[in-house]
């Protein structure tokens, strides 16, 4: 009982040690680019990330992963598709950027989240 006691424990320590944050961003139909807040990370720290273009978007989502002041990564996403990803852990200033290229005062429409994770 007691090294099961420790073990839950010791995970329950672990668990502990690891935090995480998270930032919702929308593009709106009247929006033509919108960022995120920037992030300086050390060299613990994960900069993870998910873009979603909504069902009602008329054109192309466009996002991109910002570090440093550089484009790491950029895509672009039709009606419902959706990206995701995490850049490698080390430290820096990043940020994710949408935008909408064509029709902005139209019908862009798209979900952005940020996540950080931290060992």
């Amino acid at each position: 009982m007691k090294k099961v006691i420790m073990a839950t424990l010791g995970s329950l320590l672990l668990l502990s040690q690891t935090a995480h944050a998270s930032e919702e961003m929308m593009l709106g139909k009247q929006d033509r680019i919108v960022f995120s807040q920037t992030y300086n990370l050390d060299k613990y720290t994960y900069f993870g990330w998910d873009v979603q273009a909504s069902q009602d978007t008329r054109y192309y989502i466009q996002y991109e992963i910002v570090k440093n002041g550089k484009v790491v990564k950029t895509g672009y996403l039709r009606k419902g598709e959706t990206a995701h990803g995490m850049e490698p852990k080390g430290p820096g200033e990043y940020l994710l950027v949408l935008k909408c290229q064509n029709g902005y005062s139209q019908g862009c429409s798209a979900t952005g989240n940020v996540v950080l994770a931290m060992e």
